[in-house]
């Protein structure tokens, strides 16, 4: 029956493009996206079935880039929002579907933020995905709305919640020694404070709430200690708005150290444990910084060797 379905949705996708072709109905492109994704979204939910879900996501998906990229507010994403979320609650188990709902929230909640800030631009009336700066302490937000939320998973008597807690935790370190290690070179720190700071305090009240939510989902002491830790390690993206060009050298360095320290700490951490995760995360981040840091100091060395060759 699953199958059934699948297919079916997969010809109603196809009647949307061929009836559009056929009276040329070509005025906004994601229209046909929504209402392919909206019309799959009732069986996958009637039915909890995770073929139909990851289908009827990846369509929304296609959908909330696609609106947002052609300067539109994708505010009809909002039933889908309110679809995952029901469904990891109450569906089946499906870290696939986990995943792919984190990075559709997230797009969303940044597009948000986008929308909001380009209102107060100026003789812009019209809304455009552009990057600002300030999105990247959004997105620091957001990981550490996940990293509380796993610890929140993680406090609950089910096997869903702790293989979703496993899932989200564990995503949210690899983002963090991501950030890190991107953070390692000169040329970002350059950038970001080459960059207009002009959504600062909305930037920093959000990552304010999000600190104080994820404390509050943390629970117990220790938890809350060590999402204090990651919040101040957050506010580290900020000090290219407070500095100038003099501290970019000391700031890598500051990045470096840090990403030796989580790496060590990780290792410890999965020793004490005995969570094989943690100790190959942080002996990898250990090993990348080096490997970095190696290539960045005699780069262009290689880089001419390989040429000549």
């Amino acid at each position: 029956a699953v199958n059934t379905f699948t297919i079916g949705n997969l010809f109603y996708g196809a009647s949307i493009i061929l009836i559009a072709q056929i009276y040329h109905l070509g005025e906004h492109m994601p229209d046909g996206v929504y209402w392919w994704a909206l019309g799959c979204l009732p069986f996958a939910l009637i039915t909890q079935s995770r073929a139909l879900m990851i289908q009827t996501l990846c369509l929304s998906l296609i959908y909330l880039l696609q609106e947002a990229s052609m300067g539109f507010y994708p505010w009809r994403y909002l039933p889908f929002i309110v679809a995952m979320l029901w469904y990891l609650l109450r569906g089946p188990s499906s870290l696939l579907v986990l995943l792919v709902s984190v990075f559709a929230i997230g797009f969303w909640v940044e597009s948000s933020f986008a929308w909001l800030w380009s209102i107060f631009v100026p003789y812009s009336a019209e809304f455009y995905l552009s990057w600002h700066v300030e999105h990247v302490v959004i997105t620091a937000a957001l990981f550490l709305i996940v990293w509380g939320i796993s610890r929140k998973l993680a406090n609950l008597p089910s096997i869903k919640a702790a293989d979703y807690a496993a899932a989200l935790s564990l995503w949210s370190l690899r983002f963090a020694i991501i950030s890190l290690l991107i953070l390692s070179f000169e040329s970002s720190w350059e950038e970001m404070v080459e960059a207009s700071w002009s959504n600062l305090l909305p930037a920093l009240a959000f990552y304010l709430f999000a600190s104080g939510l994820a404390c509050w989902l943390s629970g117990n002491a220790w938890q809350i200690k060590v999402t204090l830790a990651f919040s101040a390690l957050g506010l580290l993206l900020i000090l290219p708005a407070l500095v100038g060009f003099e501290y970019i050298l000391l700031l890598q360095i500051l990045d470096n150290l840090l990403l030796i320290a989580v790496g060590c700490g990780l290792i410890v951490h999965g020793i004490q444990q005995g969570i094989s995760h943690y100790f190959y995360l942080g002996v990898t981040s250990i090993l990348l910084t080096g490997l970095l840091r190696y290539f960045d100091l005699i780069g262009d060395y290689i880089g001419g060797a390989l040429l000549f060759m």
